[in-house]
C-alpha cells in the first residue's frame, strides 16, 4: 500500500503510484494505515488516542440521546387526560419501559440483532 503525504500527514492511501505536486510524496505503508494518520518522516501513528471503553461510552451515549428523542416523542401518551384506551396505554409504558432497559442489555447497535423496540 502507498500513503499519500502532505505535511506530515495521510490524505490518501492507494495501490498505486500516481504524479502528484512536489509538496506531496508518497511512502510505503501497512495496509492498517489510514487517512488522517500521522507521519513523521519514519513512523506512521494514528492520531486517535480514544481508548476501548471510550469508544463504548461514547457509543452509549449516542445510544441514550438517541432513546431520549423516541421517550420525548410518546411522552404525550402517558398524560392523565390522553385519549388512548387502558389497553393502549399499557401497550406505550411497556415501550417505554423497553427503551428505558435498553442499556442494560446494549453491546453495539452496529452488531447483528439490535434493534429498537416497535412502537406500539
Amino acid at each position: 500500500m502507498k500513503a499519500l503525504i502532505l505535511d506530515g500527514r495521510v490524505m490518501q492511501i492507494e495501490t498505486e503510484e500516481f504524479e502528484v505536486h512536489s509538496d506531496w510524496k508518497w511512502v510505503e505503508c501497512a495496509e492498517t494505515v489510514g487517512s488522517g494518520w500521522n507521519y513523521d518522516g519514519t513512523n506512521f501513528t494514528n492520531p486517535d488516542t480514544t481508548t476501548d471503553a471510550e469508544k463504548v461510552e461514547e457509543k452509549l451515549d449516542e445510544l441514550r440521546r438517541k432513546r431520549k428523542i423516541r421517550l420525548d416523542q410518546s411522552d404525550w401518551t402517558q398524560v392523565s387526560d390522553s385519549s388512548l384506551s387502558p389497553k393502549q396505554k399499557t401497550d406505550w409504558a411497556t415501550y417505554r419501559q423497553e427503551l428505558r432497559d435498553i442499556t442494560k442489555t446494549y453491546q453495539d447497535r452496529s452488531a447483528d440483532g439490535f434493534k429498537w423496540p416497535t412502537k406500539p
